[in-house]
């Protein structure tokens, strides 16, 4: 039997165990039928990646061989990659079938997944600097309804396409990736909700543009410093030193108004710095962000700085090849969104061929 699934379908399953080995076997489609059914609905397609209505015929394909191949030992049937090394066109992905053996041989060991986390970093992550492991269950719920809305994957490679230019400078200018910065924006702009607009307009919204980002992240990145320093000189934060000080946080000698933009910033949170903004300052802010340029170097800025504080050398571009070097990568991203399950999304998505050809101005549609 030949099981003819298209290069994007494939590529997508194959990465799933992190190992991207050009294999796909039998055991790999039959563990995405979460619910035991023997068939994969369009849910489970959707958190595996495949998006429903793009990969229609893909999944359809998918089942058969399910059906097809249900006696057999499923570590046995593979998948053979639609690629080839040569210079020789891409043939079907053929099904290599084996006759259940007598004995069970061991199943030979996975190369350990990037993006995930040992218990001792999952405890660092989540008690040191706060992050979730995963989504709440109702924003789980939100998140496959705009991953299974198709037109969202063209949008976002248009969207990534046209600023190419931006991307590319950005990744110049803090020596970073560019397929990092693309697939975290991939993944913003495939979940913009179409009430976005309204609140904004409402004064509802507290990130903004492609990166959706928020006015915190502009004042760790030292964006306000100038209106910063008017406002220490002028007593804006006197209550929260003093406050601080008789929690024994600040020496005693400390004087507010002679504190420089980035002293404040080591004894005030940036939600407590933004807490003495007037709107006007908060307003100036969000224009800044709603700017594609400007959101996608605040992104670079980001990464640049969580990078740092990860203890992860400025020369180190977050370029994958290596287990070390994508692990880096997940410990970085994952900041970005907060949660740990964020990491296999981002190094999955950077995988994605049409992504590499957005990010670079050369995609050309489906």
């Amino acid at each position: 039997m030949t099981v003819s699934i298209s290069k994007q379908a494939f590529a997508i399953l194959d990465r799933r165990d992190g190992t991207a080995n050009g294999q796909i076997h039998l055991q790999d489609i039959a563990s995405i039928d979460t619910d035991g059914k023997a068939g994969i609905s369009d849910t489970e397609a959707a958190q595996a990646g495949l998006d429903p209505k793009l990969f229609k015929d893909d999944i359809q394909k998918l089942n058969q061989a399910l059906k097809e191949f249900k006696d057999f030992d499923p570590t046995q049937v593979i998948f053979v990659s639609p690629t080839s090394i040569s210079s020789k066109p891409p043939e079907k992905p053929t099904a290599i079938v084996t006759p259940q053996p007598t004995a069970h041989p061991e199943p030979p060991k996975q190369a350990p997944d990037p993006a995930l986390f040992s218990a001792a970093e999952t405890k660092e992550l989540t008690g040191r600097y706060g992050l979730h492991e995963t989504q709440s269950p109702i924003n789980q719920g939100f998140t496959l309804l705009t991953e299974a809305t198709g037109w969202k994957h063209e949008n976002a490679l248009y969207t990534l396409d046209a600023h190419a230019a931006s991307i590319q400078a950005t990744a110049k200018k803090y020596n970073i990736n560019p397929q990092v910065l693309g697939a975290v924006l991939y993944d913003e702009i495939r979940h913009v909700k179409p009430t976005e607009s309204v609140a904004i307009a409402m004064g509802k919204a507290k990130t903004f543009g492609l990166a959706q980002l928020g006015n915190p992240e502009l004042v760790r990145q030292g964006y306000f410093d100038k209106d910063l320093s008017s406002l220490i000189k002028n007593g804006a934060y006197d209550q929260d030193i003093q406050r601080l000080k008789q929690a024994g946080k600040v020496p005693s000698n400390v004087q507010p108004r002679s504190l420089t933009p980035t002293q404040l910033r080591g004894y005030l949170n940036p939600d407590q710095v933004l807490g003495r903004f007037s709107q006007v300052l908060k307003d100036k802010g969000r224009e800044y962000l709603l700017n594609a340029s400007n959101n996608i170097d605040t992104l670079g800025g980001q990464l640049a700085r969580i990078r740092k504080e990860q203890g992860i050398s400025p020369a180190d571009s977050l370029n994958t090849g290596s287990f070390q070097d994508e692990h880096q990568i997940a410990r970085v991203v994952v900041f970005h969104n907060g949660r740990l399950d964020y990491a296999p999304k981002i190094l999955a998505y950077m995988k994605i061929p049409e992504l590499s050809q957005a990010i670079m101005g050369n995609y050309i549609g489906p």
